[in-house]
């Protein structure tokens, strides 16, 4: 059972019965409604649900162009932080993941662009570009790369110098 109550015109308390059903639905981020994201975090009894942060949300990560040699859980927990806060990997029993990209569980500050590449550098000084893609991105605008808006509501659109690039925008679709 679960019992919700509004505590002002932007948040929401929810009261589940049991930890389970809380744990539930926590690790199951990113939640929506009507395509907008909800930004879930826990509260303690002993905190003010008004001053929990609501910055980020966790997100599945694909990364692309690795060579199998780094797709292991010390290169992923590089790349996580690089992107965010790193939360986990899929792997296998064995600690490695095979195919064509590495998937990863990462807690995005959703005031920031999302990536959409980064180069890393090895000791050697050899140099990777890694691409990425993101699981169940809701409403997104492919101008500035944010979440939560679309692109009536975008500060970009406003700024000086502004051009609209029309279909070319940086950031797909």
């Amino acid at each position: 059972m679960i019992s919700c109550s509004r505590t002002d015109d932007t948040r929401l308390l929810f009261h589940f019965n049991h930890v389970i059903d809380c744990n539930r639905v926590l690790e199951g981020s990113p939640c929506s409604f009507e395509k907008n994201i909800l930004i879930l975090n826990g509260v303690c009894e002993h905190e003010n649900p008004m001053q929990v942060l609501l910055t980020h949300c966790e997100f599945f990560v694909h990364i692309h162009d690795m060579p199998m040699n780094k797709m292991n859980r010390e290169m992923a927990s590089l790349i996580g932080n690089k992107l965010g806060i790193f939360r986990d990997v899929e792997m296998d029993r064995h600690g490695r993941s095979w195919g064509a990209m590495l998937r990863i569980w990462v807690s995005l500050e959703i005031s920031k662009p999302l990536k959409r590449a980064l180069k890393l550098k090895s000791v050697s000084g050899e140099e990777l570009l890694v691409t990425f893609t993101y699981e169940s991105l809701l409403n997104f605008f492919y101008l500035c790369g944010k979440l939560g808006h679309m692109k009536k509501y975008c500060d970009s659109m406003f700024m000086e110098g502004f051009k609209d690039p029309g279909h070319n925008t940086p950031y797909g679709p």
